[in-house]
């Protein structure tokens, strides 16, 4: 901790070109960085009132980078063809991702996409509103893993994430260079559910009727799998009128031509990793 907190402490001191230069020098050209954690980024990121917007998107990135330490930073993949999607390419084709979780509504969503037989996206989170430790999130995660969902993820599931999304859809030339480096596919959306924004499931509900319409437009649609109503009312909403219209429902990779089996979905799979709260100080 006490490397940590001097890193901390020089980090913030320039927390905007400095930092920039800092990790962008590091990260592209394989130089290895301070040990931390991934909870050490997250508790980075949200000191908003130490760190402006262009850092925080840079430490973002960095949460990726931190949760496959197991990969030697000299290691680069095969770089992705394309580098940041916002739509399906397959025309009558939706996507419907969910961003934010794990979280309590996740298997609801998953379960009730799964019966239907969709397949949905879900770019979750190490640390956000639950550990990605703790036991009944490892459960339900696994579980979704398991429905063949696209999850863009930590190694508890023992996958390496192919598909990446950026807070807010944010990216720079630099940021995008990297992930192109490390082998990710990044995905942005086409429409918004704005529920995280506070619209009300009325709301959002009008925006997939109206998007409906637009068919057979391909589509990523953006929701957020932490909100009650998306999961018991904006999503059956959007399944029921979506599929009316005549769009076929899929994840990511489907929908972007880029295949269905397992090895498409991700850069590799291996066995789930143990969950070891030795290295998860916010848990001791």
């Amino acid at each position: 901790m006490l490397e940590f907190s001097k890193w901390l402490a020089s980090l913030t001191r320039s927390a905007a070109s400095g930092f920039k230069k800092w990790v962008y020098k590091r990260t592209l050209l394989g130089v290895t960085l301070p040990s931390f954690h991934i909870t050490h980024i997250l508790i980075l990121y949200h000191l908003t009132t130490l760190i402006p917007m262009n850092a925080k998107i840079y430490l973002t990135f960095l949460i990726a980078f931190a949760s496959h330490s197991s990969v030697q930073s000299a290691h680069h993949p095969k770089a992705a063809k394309h580098v940041v999607f916002s739509t399906c390419s397959k025309p009558g084709t939706l996507a419907l991702t969910y961003d934010d979780g794990p979280y309590r509504y996740q298997n609801q969503i998953s379960d009730y996409l799964y019966d239907r037989d969709i397949k949905g996206t879900f770019f979750v989170n190490g640390y956000n509103y639950n550990c990605i430790y703790d036991k009944d999130v490892v459960k339900h995660l696994r579980h979704t893993f398991a429905q063949g969902h696209l999850i863009g993820s930590h190694k508890i599931l023992g996958i390496k994430p192919k598909f990446f999304r950026a807070p807010y859809g944010e990216h720079t030339k630099e940021n995008l260079k990297v992930l192109k480096q490390r082998g990710y596919v990044v995905v942005d959306w086409s429409s918004d559910s704005e529920d995280s924004m506070g619209a009300s499931a009325k709301k959002s509900k009008a925006m997939y009727t109206k998007l409906a319409k637009k068919y057979p437009s391909p589509q990523i649609a953006l929701n957020h799998e932490t909100y009650k109503d998306t999961a018991h009312k904006v999503t059956p909403h959007a399944v029921t009128v979506l599929q009316k219209a005549g769009y076929e429902l899929m994840h990511v990779s489907e929908c972007l031509g880029m295949g269905s089996n397992l090895e498409d979905l991700y850069q590799w799979v291996g066995e789930p990793s143990e969950r070891d709260v030795r290295n998860f100080p916010l848990h001791k």
